[in-house]
């Protein structure tokens, strides 16, 4: 008899685990950013929403506050310039596409191939405060 429960226990947590996974999943999957699934993948993304909200927090204000276009000042700005990138003219970049990483206490400032723009990088301390500045 304990065997034949052993074995009806071991059967529902066999339909248990995927029905669980079947209808959780999802509901992670709907609340992760996509645009960071140029840098993470899914797991890793749910992983951390769960475990470092604060981490994830950070990444998302990377995407919504890291960067910024503004107009190229030729030489006069040359001193502040970190490099050029070949992004076209477009406003809508992805930060993580990008594959710089911002830095303590410093913008990073690069000139837009093609046109008179150049995207700045916010430094750490700023794209952690995000929107905080607007309130």
């Amino acid at each position: 008899m304990f065997v034949i429960n052993a074995k009806i226990l071991t059967m529902k947590q066999i339909i248990i685990i995927p029905l669980f996974s079947f209808f959780v999943l999802p509901f992670y999957s709907q609340q992760v950013d996509q645009r960071l699934l140029v840098k993470f993948s899914e797991a890793e993304l749910i992983e951390m929403m769960t475990e470092d909200k604060e981490q994830y927090q950070f990444y998302l204000n990377c995407l919504d506050y890291g960067h910024y276009l503004s107009n190229y000042v030729s030489k006069e700005k040359t001193a502040e310039k970190i490099g050029e990138l070949d992004l076209g003219c477009n406003d809508d970049i992805n930060f993580f596409s990008l594959n710089i990483d911002p830095v303590p206490n410093q913008y990073l400032y690069f000139k837009l191939k093609g046109c008179e723009k150049m995207l700045v990088i916010r430094s750490i301390e700023h794209i952690k405060m995000g929107d905080s500045k607007k309130k």
